[in-house]
């Protein structure tokens, strides 16, 4: 297993509720979508609140919740030496050394734009949460997080028995934070 790059981490709080957005440097486009907009923590509650919807998610015994984002470091490298060897294979193909050289460099140049995309934008998402007492150590490695984010809190919550999920529609919940 590869060492993680960052790490998103939440220590509960006792008694206290965190109220601002949360700020996870460079994860933090990955919670800004437009049905996953920002998450509010407490000692035991996470809040998915989207435009027209609100979930909740009370855990007990929650010692931290963590978002790794590993790099895919290897599919990159793959297709820059996909590109390498198809530039030297592009001499034999092309009579024109000139032509034979430009099209080697778009070959190339391919390559390291494929093996900075998979580096840099198309990453791992780990979204693990800590029991105390483990019991409850849950851990969902999800390529598209964005679709399977409320999933992974389901089984986060059917996984534990004194977790409860359930669902409010946004007024409910504004009447409750008031």
């Amino acid at each position: 297993m590869r060492p993680i790059e960052s790490e998103f981490k939440i220590d509960f709080l006792e008694g206290e509720f965190i109220k601002s957005m949360v700020k996870i440097g460079d994860s933090f486009n990955f919670l800004s979508r437009n049905n996953f907009k920002f998450v509010i923590l407490t000692n035991i509650r996470i809040f998915y609140l989207g435009s027209d919807f609100l979930k909740t998610l009370d855990l007990n015994g929650v010692d931290r919740i963590s978002l790794h984002r590993r790099k895919k470091i290897w599919k990159g490298i793959f297709w820059f030496l996909v590109s390498l060897v198809s530039s030297i294979g592009i001499f034999g193909y092309f009579e024109n050394f000139l032509l034979s050289f430009f099209a080697s460099i778009a070959i190339v140049l391919s390559g390291i734009y494929l093996f900075f995309d998979y580096y840099y934008l198309n990453r791992e998402i780990i979204f693990s949460v800590k029991s105390v007492d483990g019991k409850l150590d849950v851990v969902a490695d999800a390529d598209n997080y964005y679709e399977k984010i409320l999933l992974v809190a389901k089984d986060i919550a059917y996984s534990c028995p004194d977790a409860v999920y359930r669902y409010e529609s946004q007024s409910e919940a504004v009447s409750e934070a008031v």
